[in-house]
């Protein structure tokens, strides 16, 4: 019987340690194998102490270098072809992502290569819904919102 995989692609491994490696855990006692796909930290001291703690409970992990407010589209489609690879090689049965970025690069992947089940976990709404945005950013808001409700 193969074992089922999980991966959960997050912005930083100090939030998958806060908020969602409970489940995780959980996930991990029931049989499942567990691997995540992180983008670069914003605070080194809180991802190394989160990266201790993913060793500790034996949870793989992958950074898939991308950065969660970055506009950049040529870096961003190097972090999709990255979270992409990642993803065909694992063969998940479940992608669980979070935050606006990751939904968009690892939703994309996860449809093409056709996941069993995608769970997406929002955790609220983020800058674009909460700073005054210049037309770009307001391009990027109206397009996720658009992008979120053909999911």
């Amino acid at each position: 019987m193969r074992v089922k995989k999980i991966v959960y692609i997050i912005n930083h491994l100090s939030f998958f340690y806060s908020h969602i490696m409970p489940h995780a855990l959980m996930a991990k006692k029931n049989g499942f194998k567990i691997k995540v796909f992180c983008g670069n930290s914003v605070s080194l001291n809180s991802d190394k102490f989160a990266k201790q703690q993913l060793v500790i409970n034996k949870i793989n992990f992958v950074n898939c270098n991308f950065d969660s407010v970055s506009l950049s589209p040529i870096k961003d489609m190097f972090a999709f072809f990255k979270i992409f690879r990642e993803l065909k090689n694992y063969r998940p049965d479940i992608v669980h992502i979070t935050t606006t970025k990751v939904q968009i690069l690892g939703g994309i992947a996860s449809r093409i290569l056709k996941v069993r089940a995608i769970v997406i976990f929002i955790s609220g709404m983020g800058y674009l819904f909460s700073n005054d945005l210049n037309f770009i950013k307001k391009f990027i808001k109206n397009y996720f919102s658009l992008f979120r409700a053909l999911y």
